[in-house]
């Protein structure tokens, strides 16, 4: 991601868009603070494929890292999923996270219905930086900790 590609998605007439590893509903912002883009709905957690194998992490116990990390069921979460993998492969895992999930009060919906729930005009507004995480090749657009106010 880049601020031509943010730009273009509004060009395209899109609503939201996920392209970020974040932690919140935000409205990404360039230097000077100008709104680059659509909101951004970013996925809030790591991939399996992320988790597995870091700090003996395995499809035995990987489940319960992620449900460590959504016990506090008052945040909003965005989960990716890799329909080859968490849908095949490791669908037991999921079908775990799912049932957990549920125990934990979350109520799984899509991302244009948690948009929905938005008010688009109090969003904060987030700088983008190309990053690394931890168990993931490569770089991605994460969210900036420090939200950029501007009036």
């Amino acid at each position: 991601m880049n601020p031509s590609a943010f730009a273009f998605e509004r060009e395209l007439g899109l609503t939201y868009a996920s392209d970020v590893r974040g932690f919140c509903p935000f409205l990404p912002v360039d230097d000077q603070g100008a709104i680059m883009g659509v909101p951004q709905i970013p996925t809030t957690l790591p991939t399996l494929d992320e988790l597995i194998g870091l700090n003996h992490l395995t499809a035995a116990n990987v489940d319960q890292d992620l449900l460590e990390r959504t016990s506090c069921p008052d945040q909003h979460h965005v989960y990716t999923l890799h329909a080859e993998l968490d849908g095949m492969r490791l669908s037991r895992v999921f079908e775990r996270l799912l049932s957990g999930w549920k125990r934990q009060g979350y109520c799984l919906v899509s991302c244009h219905d948690l948009y929905n729930t938005l008010d688009i005009s109090k969003l904060p507004r987030h700088s983008v930086a190309m990053g690394e995480i931890t168990g993931r090749s490569g770089v991605l657009a994460l969210q900036r900790p420090a939200a950029v106010r501007f009036s």
